[in-house]
């Protein structure tokens, strides 16, 4: 019956640790807000991942491999945001400064 009851609350907590997940890398994987992305990285590290000793991290131990997923796919999204960034701003600026720099030269 011990072994059934914790049979069923594994299951339960794993079934809770999917739907958290589910809910929130929909919602991770589509934003744009490079500052927000980074605020998020920084929440998971230090407060969520980062608390070892406290009595809230012993409660929270089942669902640090979720938490860990989380983080990966926030960091993830934020390369890809930085990248298309540089690629689409930083880029395209340096491109107009050397076509002006080269119009000087020409002048």
């Amino acid at each position: 019956m011990c072994i059934a009851l914790a049979t069923h609350d594994f299951i339960n907590f794993a079934c809770r640790s999917t739907y958290l997940y589910d809910t929130l890398r929909p919602k991770l994987v589509h934003e744009t807000n490079i500052d927000f992305l980074c605020e998020l990285v920084d929440i998971l590290k230090m407060e969520v991942l980062g608390e070892q000793h406290s009595r809230r991290s012993e409660s929270l131990a089942g669902l640090r491999p979720t938490f860990e997923r989380i983080l990966a796919d926030v960091h993830e999204r934020l390369t890809f945001r930085a990248r298309t960034h540089i690629r689409d701003e930083v880029g395209y600026s340096l491109v107009f400064y050397f076509l002006l720099l080269f119009n000087v030269l020409i002048s």
